[in-house]
């Protein structure tokens, strides 16, 4: 007796920050393992996986990996795509919806295994569940966002500063201790000009991230840094 063929899919993960992605972290190999415990208890078999570091609010067709699962899938003739849940496909409501329109279009269906018929129903029930995770994903989208911006602002209050590049101070203060001890006037001397400054740095290894000397506009402005 031969066995029944397995029903072949793929796996989509995706994190919309890089923060989270890499080999020693969790959310890609969280979200493979639970793809592929539910392709083994129904009968599935896992022909690849694609992963994405986009925002939640990326388009389909903007997203690199999603694009190359599309062309595997028209390759092997896969017509099953397997997400952890609905927020991986979009944390939008209106883009998941739309994607999920155009993914039937092209006789392809995507099922979140935690919730596995509610993208492809298409009764008013299963349509109204995948409004409701769609709606779901999107407020905890806008939460984290809340959270994130009073977490910067509380930053800022404290530190006077938050995000961007890290200034000079922080990445080489000994650059700008050494720039005021130079620039100080020595007793009955010349104060040195800010390009002979500029030149002593350089010969003493403190240059730019480049290697290059310093600016006379850069090194006036560690002269005045108060510090």
């Amino acid at each position: 007796m031969s066995k029944k063929k397995l029903e072949r899919v793929v796996i989509y993960s995706r994190t919309s920050s890089k923060t989270n992605s890499g080999d020693d972290k969790d959310s890609r190999k969280r979200q493979e393992r639970v793809c592929r415990e539910y392709a083994h208890n129904n009968g599935q078999s896992v022909s690849g996986s694609f992963y994405d570091v986009v925002s939640g609010v990326t388009y389909l067709h903007r997203r690199p990996a999603f694009r190359e699962l599309m062309e595997f899938c028209k390759k092997d003739d896969i017509k099953t795509i397997l997400i952890e849940n609905a927020s991986r496909l979009s944390r939008d409501l209106l883009i998941s919806e739309f994607s999920i329109q155009s993914l039937n279009k092209g006789h392809l269906q995507i099922i979140p295994v935690d919730a596995p018929e509610s993208f492809t129903g298409t009764n008013p029930t299963n349509k109204f569940m995948r409004q409701i995770l769609g709606s779901v994903a999107e407020l905890e989208k806008t939460s984290l966002v809340e959270k994130l911006k009073s977490a910067r602002d509380k930053k800022r209050e404290e530190t006077d500063k938050c995000e961007g590049r890290k200034s000079l101070w922080e990445t080489r203060p000994d650059v700008i201790k050494f720039a005021k001890d130079l620039y100080r006037k020595p007793k009955g001397g010349k104060r040195m000009s800010l390009m002979k400054i500029a030149i002593d740095l350089e010969n003493n290894e403190m240059v730019t991230s480049k290697g290059n000397r310093y600016s006379a506009s850069s090194v006036k402005r560690m002269v005045e840094w108060k510090m």
